[in-house]
């Protein structure tokens, strides 16, 4: 059986983050959601310093890249508006999940979950 794990994203992960991210980003304009559409998203520059600040991480499968997301817990000014109902405990601090994309060919197969 091959081994699944999470490991720090480096610089040379970067053109294959990059790839990735693209093909995420068609995949959601073919189903009409606008997340990263029109220059929105996960931009070179972004994933860089999430790579830089070791909160971008690779999920590691069948001995290859199968898909990424950034653990981050920077404060989100986002979360600071909510406009419908409150944080249960807005004294904590936390940690968001972002930028999560898992390569096609590998949907369906719990990758996603498991990131």
């Amino acid at each position: 059986m091959t081994a699944i794990y999470l490991r720090t994203a480096t610089e040379k992960d970067l053109p294959v983050i990059l790839s990735l991210i693209e093909q995420a980003r068609v995949i959601l304009s073919e189903k009409n959601i606008p997340q990263w559409q029109n220059g929105d998203g996960p931009s070179q520059t972004i994933l860089q310093k999430d790579i830089q600040k070791k909160q971008c991480y690779v999920l590691i499968a069948v001995d290859k890249i199968v898909g990424i997301g950034t653990i981050s817990n920077e404060p989100e000014a986002a979360y600071e508006q909510l406009e419908a109902g409150e944080w249960l405990d807005c004294a904590s601090p936390y940690v968001a999940i972002h930028r999560v994309a898992i390569y096609p060919r590998y949907h369906g197969k719990g990758y996603a979950q498991l990131l």
